[in-house]
């Protein structure tokens, strides 16, 4: 979904940017069936928690990736500076695939790493509201904060993966 948004919002596709909103009922569902394997099947898997956390925190970015969708086909300026938008969705998008890379590779090297970017991202919504100064002010403000909110969740995730590395282990070696 957040790869079509970065498409749709490149070339100007507002059928793709619809689309995306279309799918979002799609992961709600799946989210809901988690929630209930989860549930059934807590006692079998000490890590279920987490695959629940992390469905829950999938759900929560895809209702943010919607939302830039929605401000998109409603943007009022046609020389809105998507560039900048585009490639702070891109960073989001990456970050978002490492962190899931080491959420699944139950690994800790590179948690940090991944956890480190919460300054980084401030930093490029601060740099989106600068450009909303002179351009299309609702559009870039309220992309930056739904990017923003995508990029943080990333973030979320490779503290989630942390947690479970480290609980899955008897001591912690420092």
């Amino acid at each position: 979904m957040i790869y079509d948004t970065i498409k749709g919002i490149n070339d100007i596709d507002n059928d793709l940017l619809k689309n995306v909103i279309e799918r979002d009922d799609e992961i709600d569902r799946f989210q809901w069936y988690i929630y209930r394997e989860v549930k059934g099947k807590s006692c079998e898997d000490p890590n279920s928690i987490y695959y629940l956390i992390i469905s829950r925190i999938l759900e929560r970015m895809a209702d943010h990736t919607v939302n830039i969708c929605k401000i998109w086909l409603q943007k009022s300026d046609v020389d809105t500076p998507y560039k900048k938008v585009v490639e702070n969705l891109s960073f989001s998008l990456d970050l978002f695939k490492k962190g899931m890379a080491l959420f699944y590779s139950k690994k800790y090297n590179g948690l940090n790493d991944i956890i480190s970017f919460k300054k980084t991202i401030m930093n490029q919504k601060m740099e989106l509201l600068d450009l909303g100064k002179s351009s299309d002010i609702a559009t870039i403000s309220f992309s930056s904060e739904e990017i923003s909110r995508i990029a943080l969740y990333s973030t979320d995730i490779a503290e989630l993966a942390m947690d479970m590395v480290l609980s899955m282990q008897n001591e912690v070696a420092l």
